[in-house]
């Protein structure tokens, strides 16, 4: 408007050059656009706040530089999962060819019976077997469930003779009430005092049966040094053929209770704890031979 004003001035004196009104306002408008153009740049030229430093550029550079980085490693990692799902595929494959060619070429008979005339041996699978156990807490508030993670041993058994006995080790020390501190306590000299008796054992015979299955074993339990007689009633029994191992393989679901105070592990009497300790333990074994 500033150049506007100034030709429109100039045209009005007759002293001076005279140009005509279209091409002046033309040039104004251009000469206008031209400012409005180079301004805002003269003003960031004149900024040095606006001007990227080399810090910056670096800066710049290096994020460049770990997007490039990120992208590379996560496409890697893709590459190595493919190739590790193909080739647990193909090893998936190959076995189930190699079980399909063995059970075609030597088919698994299965018994009519199992523990027939002679007494056959079977060692405990200490991957599904557990003896767990439930205790009173201050005398009926609550009842607190554990088990004991690892344990081993033999049975044998005679179903025509209706004969049998049990031969079970317990480490003491894995025992697990799925609490870290209690577990830590159960473990000390108060209790199970696994440094000085790091085992319990229970030996037993089968003594009552029905149905060909025993449904009941008594024998002793030796626990914290003290061995006291114990008998175990056998909800369940089973032999049997298994699908996936292919061998003979027994298994029971046990129960009965003891005194724990009997075995000198009476913590918490005097605070009314019933000493009352129910056992629930599940076990199976597989065929020697």
């Amino acid at each position: 408007m500033l150049f506007r004003n100034i030709s429109r001035r100039r045209i009005e004196h007759p002293g001076t050059t005279r140009l005509s009104a279209p091409l002046t306002t033309v040039l104004l408008l251009l000469l206008e656009l031209c400012v409005a153009w180079a301004s805002p740049r003269l003003a960031k030229a004149q900024n040095p706040s606006t001007i990227p430093t080399v810090d910056d550029l670096e800066r710049q550079l290096e994020a460049k530089k770990a997007e490039k980085d990120r992208v590379r490693v996560e496409e890697e990692q893709k590459r190595k999962a493919k190739q590790a799902a193909q080739a647990a595929k193909t090893a998936s494959e190959t076995q189930a060819a190699k079980t399909a060619t063995e059970t075609q070429a030597a088919p698994v008979q299965q018994p009519t019976s199992f523990g027939g005339s002679s007494s056959d041996s079977y060692t405990i699978d200490p991957y599904h077997t557990y003896p767990s156990f439930a205790a009173d807490h201050f005398g009926g508030l609550s009842v607190w469930r554990g088990k004991f993670r690892k344990s081993s041993g033999q049975i044998v058994y005679n179903a025509e003779h209706r004969t049998g006995r049990v031969d079970v080790i317990v480490d003491t020390s894995s025992i697990d009430f799925g609490h870290a501190k209690l577990n830590e306590h159960a473990k000390s000299p108060e209790m199970f005092d696994v440094a000085r008796f790091p085992v319990a054992q229970f030996q037993g015979e089968f003594d009552k049966w029905s149905s060909g299955a025993p449904t009941q074993v008594s024998g002793r339990l030796d626990l914290h040094g003290i061995t006291k007689p114990v008998t175990l009633s056998i909800r369940h029994f089973k032999c049997m053929i298994n699908p996936m191992s292919k061998k003979e393989v027994c298994g029971a679901d046990a129960y009965g209770t003891i005194n724990r105070a009997e075995f000198g592990i009476n913590f918490g009497e005097k605070y009314g704890f019933g000493q009352t300790v129910s056992l629930e333990i599940q076990v199976e074994a597989a065929r020697d031979n």
